[in-house]
């Protein structure tokens, strides 16, 4: 079930069949965030550390007013390697 503007809707209609197979159906691959590329060259005053699995945590002092701006970024693409393993198909019942 999906959530909008407070009513629920189903995410597939009754007449739709689906057969999906056991295990996974793809990956997820994990890209260079810009922030990696382009601040960890050390030619900034911002710090980036990566966590996780590929998680980009940016902090950026700013002097005035004082404080520290903190940015969080991750690229990550899934896959979809078993989509000719499905089987999705309409029932109609008359």
């Amino acid at each position: 079930m999906q959530c909008r503007g407070g009513a629920t809707y189903k995410f597939f209609p009754d007449e739709i069949f689906t057969l999906i197979p056991e295990g996974n159906l793809g990956n997820t691959y994990f890209g260079t965030t810009p922030e990696e590329s382009d601040l960890m060259s050390g030619n900034t005053e911002a710090q980036v550390k990566v966590v996780n699995t590929g998680v980009a945590i940016t902090t950026i002092k700013i002097p005035h007013p004082v404080n520290i701006e903190t940015i969080v970024s991750e690229i990550a693409l899934p896959s979809f390697e078993k989509i000719d393993s499905i089987f999705i198909a309409t029932v109609h019942t008359e």
